[in-house]
């Protein structure tokens, strides 16, 4: 509270003459990589939301198998029924039977939970790798396998043992004798569980594919200049270079790999200082994002201009008086592209001058952010960034090239580059890890409910083996067979898709929310993903139908004989 207006209590009535309201906050350090948004950070930040949507994820991939469990041991109850009949009949308590099968189920639990163990620990360094971070292993973190684990445990033998353990301790010893062991109520449960599993697979094949796309739109839209074959000298750490930068730009344009050479306080991808500027015909000051460079640099980066033109060597006026805005700028100043050329403009308290050109609009940053106005100015010393373009196909010549002039005319200092491209990509690494591992997650998650779906056919098509081999003595073709035992796994996949629609356009929505610039969800993705569901399913089941009308006509016609 006492430090936010610290500055302006001291500097207020000067801040104020120049438009700026000065405020302080204290920021935690360890919030900085997840919930700072603020300009001109040392490296990418992560997201917040990423680290939601993981655990999301993570935790119905566990759902989903859970479900699976539940599926399976409702839908063997006439294998386990009978032995619970006889039990009951021989006096166990029902007390009894669910502590029985309640020790299944966490036999599984704890069996599947220590082999996921050993696997994410063997696959840790890789995870590592991947975030590129050196995250602690789990058995570095006594509380996650001391505590959580067990919690973790527990959880899903009560989640995914509790029904099971209920419906078949229920057994009557007289259903026993009638072959009447599952309820209706199971059917129907197992039923929805399946149209549950396959709308979460839905889902996540939508979010994955809107994410990929979300991706290749940022990766392959036009910024509004070019920014391949670009390397960037960072002369921030060498103030010789940056007193006089003359001296390497002019050995770097001797390089026959080389075809332009610029320099800049600011390169895309970085932040902008912001300066308050001010136009003819107002009395106060507004803060705009400021972007210094060489004479050169909006053509080494061929930015489109939209009106006027751009810097000359040859118009000593420019150096000093001289601004080009962007579109953005022109249009908050209420002009057209074609109405700003020669008019006013102030830049802070230093510089007065006229407009000279409008470039078109252009992504600075990410997509994440949306364009606002820039005005973009001339020094000639004091540039923090050199940006050497380099020609097709002679990359790595060139680089190699440019580091020898540099260490021959500084030869005690680091030299410090980077790829243009490749850092500016660096601002959706975040998005691409998360698009990656969505992938895998759908994946997971139509496998798990295939491997659910491969359980319960066979047991269904076990139980209808009979009725599927009079039914081909019949006469009743293989075709006809599969049509009759897809058709019941369809139509639940098919009311999942009609469920999953709206939750996979309002999660692929709320999730594009995010970027200034996205791509559109369209009709297509949820098409592909509908026929993507249907077709797993049907080839998922065939298998069984299949086999079992073949076994089946083969065993009628051996009793016949």
């Amino acid at each position: 509270g006492k430090i936010a207006g610290l500055l302006m209590h001291y500097y207020g009535e000067d801040a104020r003459k120049l438009g700026y309201e000065l405020n302080l906050f204290i920021q935690p350090l360890l919030d900085i990589h997840l919930k700072s948004n603020l300009g001109r950070e040392i490296e990418a930040n992560g997201q917040l939301q990423h680290v939601y949507i993981f655990s999301a994820l993570g935790f119905f991939i566990l759902v989903l198998a859970i479900i699976n469990f539940i599926n399976l041991s409702t839908a063997q109850s006439t294998k386990f029924g009978k032995q619970t009949g006889i039990r009951r009949i021989s006096g166990s308590t029902r007390f009894q039977l669910i502590r029985l099968f309640m020790f299944d189920s966490f036999v599984y639990a704890a069996g599947a939970g220590l082999l996921a163990l050993g696997i994410v620990e063997m696959l840790f360094p890789y995870f590592n790798q991947f975030l590129g971070r050196e995250l602690p292993g789990l058995l570095e973190r006594p509380w996650l396998v001391g505590v959580i684990f067990p919690a973790l445990i527990i959880c899903v033998t009560l989640l995914g043992g509790g029904y099971p353990a209920y419906i078949l301790s229920s057994v009557r010893p007289v259903a026993v004798l009638n072959n009447r062991l599952q309820p209706i109520s199971a059917s129907r449960l197992r039923h929805g569980l399946i149209v549950f599993q396959f709308a979460v697979s839905f889902v996540f094949a939508i979010c994955a594919f809107t994410i990929y796309r979300q991706i290749d739109f940022m990766m392959t839209k036009t910024p509004g200049y070019e920014k391949r074959n670009v390397v960037v000298i960072d002369a921030w750490t060498n103030s010789q270079l940056r007193a006089n930068a003359k001296a390497l730009e002019n050995e770097l344009e001797r390089i026959s790999h080389v075809e332009d050479v610029t320099v800049s306080q600011s390169v895309p991808g970085q932040g902008l200082l912001q300066r308050t500027t001010r136009r003819e015909g107002m009395d106060t000051w507004v803060v705009m994002e400021s972007l210094i460079t060489g004479v050169d640099f909006l053509d080494v980066y061929d930015f489109e201009l939209a009106s006027g033109r751009t810097f000359s060597r040859d118009i000593e006026w420019d150096i000093s008086q001289a601004f080009v805005i962007n579109q953005a700028a022109a249009r908050s100043f209420g002009w057209t592209d074609e109405e700003a050329i020669g008019k006013n403009f102030e830049w802070f308290i230093q510089k007065q001058g006229q407009i000279i050109g409008v470039v078109k609009d252009f992504h600075y940053r990410s997509l994440h952010e949306i364009i606002v106005p820039v005005v973009v100015h001339l020094a000639e010393r004091g540039h923090g960034y050199i940006s050497v373009r380099l020609k097709e196909g002679a990359f790595s010549a060139g680089l190699q090239a440019i580091e020898e002039r540099y260490r021959l005319l500084y030869p005690d200092q680091l030299f410090q580059f980077f790829v243009l491209d490749e850092n500016f990509n660096l601002q959706y690494a975040s998005d691409e890890k998360l698009g990656l591992l969505a992938f895998i997650f759908c994946g997971l998650s139509f496998f798990i409910a295939c491997i659910g779906l491969v359980g319960l056919s066979a047991l269904i098509v076990e139980d209808r083996r009979k009725e599927i081999g009079i039914r081909k003595v019949l006469g009743a073709t293989s075709a006809a067979i599969l049509i009759m035992l897809n058709k019941g796994f369809s139509s639940l996949v098919f009311l999942a898709v009609l469920v999953g629609i709206p939750c996979a356009y309002f999660a692929a929505d709320q999730w594009l929310q995010q970027f200034a610039y996205r791509t559109e969800i369209t009709s297509e993705v949820f098409i592909v993903a509908a026929i993507a569901s249907l077709l797993v399913t049907t080839l998922t089941v065939s298998y069984h139908s299949l086999k079992a009308s073949i076994d089946s006509a083969r065993g009628c016609a051996a009793d016949e004989i």
